[in-house]
């Protein structure tokens, strides 16, 4: 190896490694916009996951009354 060859691998090299960091300064450039100004994308309509916050769960009492209801129906014959 002469030191043509050798000055030319070294300005090569520290060319690909500027042209890595600007491009990863740009990436990071880029998802910093992107994460101040974009808003979250969602994929699902409705998350089976999450429970809501106006969620109201069925108290013990409601549900006595309504089993009550249902087999006074069913006695009668109203209820199939």
């Amino acid at each position: 190896m002469d030191v043509e060859s050798a000055a030319t691998f070294l300005v090569g090299s520290i060319l690909i490694c500027s042209g890595l960091i600007v491009s990863c300064l740009a990436i990071i450039f880029l998802n910093n916009i992107f994460a101040k100004f974009w808003k979250p994308v969602k994929f699902t309509i409705l998350d089976p996951f999450k429970v809501h916050h106006n969620t109201r769960f069925i108290d013990e009492s409601e549900l006595q009354s309504k089993t009550d209801i249902k087999t006074t129906a069913n006695n009668k014959g109203e209820l199939k």
